[in-house]
């Protein structure tokens, strides 16, 4: 338990940026949690922050009342949810990301055994607002939170989309639409937590949302009411990308506090982080260093971590198509001219990277986009445009890439069409690549790839 404890908070640390500016952030609590020491997620109880602990941080903690908290539906599911039988993890990983096929009617009993962790993931999705309670104990180290409810989101996506799936297989396509735009809540619900690895987990739920839309409106050809309705509730999808900067601003806090806990209790520090290979040795000539407490050292460390954020914050400030081209990721060039001795050069990753993940998002939403309308084109005309222009009155405005602040790529195909972005290569790779992916273009086409065998001995 003490080693999954420990690779939580490494995880979480890679992904967390350190600075000296303070940024408060904001963390909600509601009147469920109130009174409560601890708290049951999964099959596992947690210790609950008291909000005056949170204050003390500097962060600004705010209420949200209990019926617009997403996150007391989703705890319900969590706890509810019935993991999947081992013996039917091949089907199970076939269908979340293919298609329903007869072998899969083995996982309908699995799936009525789920219906009241839907029912509540159902209701989450009408909420408001979400955010789980912060779980750690008082006066420890704010990066010493834990995380519990992230892995078991995702699982209750990978839940939704199967169900999905057979509502596609029962013709209820409506039903299904729904179910992956549920996905996408979910995923807009979590990322509004300020917190990286969250947001990123959003994205990641935004993903699987968006390959389902994907699959389900071309592999069923669906009518022009149903496209219309789910191009409405488009907007609802990709999200999770409009929470990059918060997500910044408490990576500063997360900064501060690992400084301070480096000084404060060095040998602990190096327990937590020690045993990384080839980290290691750097940390403890770093800890030796830090023992002698030589004046101006702490100083110096916050120095490095202010420059950093100084020219980070200038960056976020560029626009997506400018800030991520190649030339101008300042992020890899401020840690690489940091001395080696420098605890940001250790422990800072380079933003630039988690900033092309939410801009992939909404790359993917702009190609999705498209491809419904797409589709609404060609039920209306009985083929598909010469060029995205033709799309007007159909959509308001004709998405553009992100990475280029250009017009999507598009072209007519003998059988139908490739839409795509470029990708934050910024390389025309002519349409090759996938609707969510990190190499090559980020594409839509029709046809589809035909599913590929199932095969009962595959991957689990």
């Amino acid at each position: 338990m003490a080693t999954s404890r420990t690779n939580l908070i490494r995880s979480f640390l890679t992904a967390t940026a350190c600075a000296l500016i303070l940024c408060p952030a904001s963390l909600a609590f509601s009147d469920w949690l109130d009174g409560l020491d601890e708290i049951k997620i999964g099959d596992r109880t947690y210790p609950v922050c008291p909000e005056e602990y949170l204050t003390k941080l500097g962060f600004a903690v705010r209420e949200v009342p209990d019926d617009q908290n997403a996150a007391i539906e989703y705890v319900k599911a969590i706890n509810l949810y019935v993991k999947e039988p081992a013996d039917l993890y091949a089907v199970y990983g076939y269908v979340q990301g293919s298609v329903w096929i007869p072998e899969a009617n083995t996982l309908i009993p699995w799936l009525e055994k789920n219906a009241p962790a839907i029912a509540a993931l159902r209701e989450a999705a009408k909420k408001k607002d979400c955010k789980f309670p912060f779980l750690m104990k008082p006066e420890q180290p704010i990066f010493n939170m834990l995380l519990p409810h992230l892995s078991p989101m995702r699982q209750m996506a990978r839940l939704l989309a199967i169900q999905g799936r057979y509502l596609e297989h029962q013709k209820k396509y409506h039903e299904a639409l729904e179910n992956y735009l549920v996905i996408a809540r979910m995923g807009y619900h979590i990322s509004g937590e300020p917190l990286l690895i969250s947001g990123l987990v959003g994205i990641a739920l935004d993903s699987i949302s968006a390959k389902s839309i994907e699959s389900c409106i071309l592999r069923n050809r669906l009518d022009t009411d149903t496209l219309t309705y789910l191009l409405r509730r488009l907007d609802g999808l990709g999200r999770s990308a409009e929470n990059y900067l918060p997500a910044m601003c408490t990576e500063k806090v997360a900064g501060l506090s690992m400084l301070d806990f480096l000084f404060n209790r060095p040998a602990e520090f190096y327990s937590l982080f020690g045993s990384d290979e080839g980290r290691g040795s750097k940390l403890r000539g770093l800890l030796g260093i830090v023992q002698l407490k030589p004046l101006g050292l702490r100083a110096i460390m916050k120095s490095d971590f202010r420059r950093y954020w100084e020219q980070m914050d200038e960056w976020n400030g560029l626009p997506d198509h400018i800030a991520l081209r190649p030339e101008n990721r300042l992020d890899e060039k401020i840690i690489e001219e940091l001395p080696p001795w420098s605890l940001a050069k250790l422990l800072l990753p380079a933003l630039s990277r988690a900033r092309v993940s939410f801009v992939r998002m909404k790359a993917t939403k702009a190609v999705l986009t498209a491809e419904v309308a797409l589709e609404i084109y060609r039920n209306e005309k009985r083929e598909y445009p010469r060029n995205l222009d033709q799309l007007k009155g159909i959509l308001d405005k004709i998405p553009a890439d992100p990475f280029t602040n250009e017009p999507l790529k598009y072209r007519r195909t003998e059988r139908g069409y490739v839409v795509y972005s470029v990708n934050a290569d910024f390389e025309d790779d002519g349409g090759q690549g996938r609707l969510t992916t990190q190499d090559k273009d980020i594409v839509g086409r029709y046809p589809l790839p035909e599913p590929k065998p199932f095969e009962p001995g595959g991957a689990k």
